[in-house]
C-alpha cells in the first residue's frame, strides 16, 4: 500500500508540473510593417532622412518571409533566419540573415528597429 501512494505522489506531482506558459520569441515583436526613419553613418556619420513623397518599409511575416518595398513596390522578397539573439532590460538583438551572405544586427527597442550593416545603421519605426 506505501508502494501504491508513492507512485500516486510522484504521478500527481508530475502532472501538476506541466508548464501551459507561453513562450516569448523575438519573433513575436519582429512581425509586422516598419517605415524607414532614417540611416546614419559611413565615413562622415551623416544621417539620410526620406524624401518628400519616398515611403521605404520593410515587413517581417510569420513562416519567416521578409518583404522590403520601395513606394509600395516590392524591391526584395526573401526569407529570414534569425540567430544569436540577447534579450535586455529595455531592447532585444539578433542576427538576421536574409540569405545569399547578407546578414547584419538588429535591435529592437519599443517600437523602434535598428539594423546594423556595419558603416550604417538604418532605423525604422513600427507602423502596423
Amino acid at each position: 500500500m506505501k508502494h501504491y501512494v508513492i507512485y500516486l505522489i510522484l504521478i500527481l506531482g508530475t502532472l501538476s508540473c506541466s508548464n501551459n506558459e507561453e513562450t516569448y520569441t523575438l519573433t513575436d515583436d519582429l512581425i509586422g510593417k516598419w517605415l524607414w526613419i532614417k540611416s546614419c553613418g559611413g565615413v562622415s556619420g551623416a544621417c539620410e532622412y526620406p524624401k518628400e513623397n519616398q515611403i521605404k518599409t520593410i515587413e517581417f511575416f510569420n513562416g519567416a518571409i521578409y518583404i522590403e518595398q520601395n513606394n509600395g513596390v516590392v524591391t526584395t522578397q526573401t526569407n529570414y533566419f534569425i540567430s544569436e539573439v540577447k534579450y535586455y532590460e529595455e531592447s532585444v538583438s539578433a542576427d538576421l540573415d536574409l540569405g545569399d551572405g547578407y546578414y547584419f544586427r538588429l535591435t529592437l527597442e519599443a517600437n523602434n528597429l535598428y539594423m546594423d550593416l556595419g558603416e550604417f545603421i538604418i532605423e525604422y519605426q513600427r507602423i502596423d
